[in-house]
């Protein structure tokens, strides 16, 4: 399970980027050590938008994933229940504003919406690759 969480610690980080990094440092986030990630993290709150019609998925994320990060890592998970469409617009209208730093912390979406997103330069990224196909 440690193995699980530390994954979704890394994904939360990469993905904050509004909070603490602006996109052109976010690249130095893979040169740092763990523990100075880890540091930098704690007492933090990380807002993670994701569909919330699932009951299973939202306790797992309410009830563990939560509690963990809170405990392990000192991070404060809040899940924001969304309308995916609604946050794709949001991202696209900051985009087309010039907004270099984003509302949205993490975002969880599907594979069709993840693309989309990609293919619009719509979310973080520190790999600058093209999505398949």
């Amino acid at each position: 399970m440690k193995k699980g969480i530390t994954l979704l610690l890394f994904i939360i980080i990469l993905s904050a980027c509004s909070q603490k990094q602006e996109e052109n440092q976010t690249s130095g986030l893979l040169e740092k050590e763990w523990k100075e990630i880890e540091e930098e993290s704690a007492n933090t709150e990380v807002r993670l938008y994701m569909w919330g019609g699932d009951e299973d998925i939202n306790t797992y994320i309410d009830e563990w994933a939560a509690p963990e990060l809170k405990q392990e890592y000192g991070i404060n998970l809040k899940r924001v229940p969304m309308d995916t469409e609604d946050i794709l617009q949001r991202l696209m209208t900051e985009k087309q504003a010039g907004q270099t730093e984003g509302s949205v912390d993490i975002l969880w979406l599907n594979g069709e919406k993840f693309r989309n997103a990609k293919v619009n330069e719509l979310l973080c990224a520190v790999d600058k690759g093209e999505v398949g196909a």
